[in-house]
């Protein structure tokens, strides 16, 4: 809500007018943010909570200051935030994987290891 009062107002300061597309506005910054905290709640349940709305609502923030000095910029901002969010919620879905990779394979290699020195 915050961000979003903050796109009103940035626009009402440049045009005198309430932008046209506030609600996809919201619409999305509220989407990415709501993919994020799924994931987030479904892939690493005991994170902090405090961290990810403080880092969108920075993030939405940022993009009203790049929309009130220059619009077109406003959406390649948009898009590297997508991105962002993609590769935040795909860094959470393969680092446990590689984790249990690194794991099975450590002690693939210790119990080797530990059946020469039997040996020996």
């Amino acid at each position: 809500m915050v961000v979003g009062f903050a796109y009103v107002l940035a626009s009402l300061g440049k045009t005198a007018s309430i932008p046209a597309n506030v609600g996809p506005f919201l619409g999305v910054i509220f989407g990415l943010a709501l993919v994020a905290h799924l994931a987030n709640r479904w892939l690493v349940p005991d994170a902090t909570p405090v961290i990810l709305p403080i880092a969108a609502l920075l993030n939405g923030i940022g993009y009203v200051v790049i929309a009130r000095l220059n619009f077109k910029l406003a959406g390649l901002q948009a898009v590297w935030t997508g991105l962002g969010v993609a590769v935040y919620v795909l860094t959470l879905v393969v680092v446990p994987v590689l984790y249990l990779l690194l794991k099975r394979t450590e002690g693939g290699a210790r119990s080797a290891g530990e059946s020469e020195r039997e040996q020996i």
